[in-house]
């Protein structure tokens, strides 16, 4: 009786710790699993960053060279404005040395 009694308790403790050992496994593999995910979504985040930062930095380039080009389209139209202005005013001195040189000779 009493070693048959023994003997189920045992057989029933082993089957809750064979119970308890499967779920265990059953709870590490989900959190494989839910590492893996975890891991693969990291992965992806730190390509996007990537792609991003790549992009701003080629945003920041073209910004700064369109900067550069309306700087540069400013000092032109600048300089061509100073020649016509001092075009005008050799002009105006031409017209009133002729206007003078006329009026002597009248």
């Amino acid at each position: 009786g009493e070693a048959a009694d023994q003997l189920r308790k045992v057989s029933q403790d082993k089957a809750k710790l064979e119970t308890q050992a499967a779920a265990l496994v059953q709870t590490v593999e989900k959190l494989t699993a839910s590492l893996q995910t975890a891991r693969a979504a990291l992965n992806e985040a730190r390509r996007e960053a990537s792609r991003a930062v790549i992009e701003r930095d080629a945003i920041l380039v073209d910004a700064e060279k369109a900067k550069s080009e309306a700087t540069h389209k400013v000092v032109e139209q600048g300089r061509a404005m100073e020649a016509a202005r001092r075009e005008a005013e050799q002009d105006k001195h031409s017209r009133d040395s002729a206007a003078r040189s006329a009026a002597q000779h009248l």
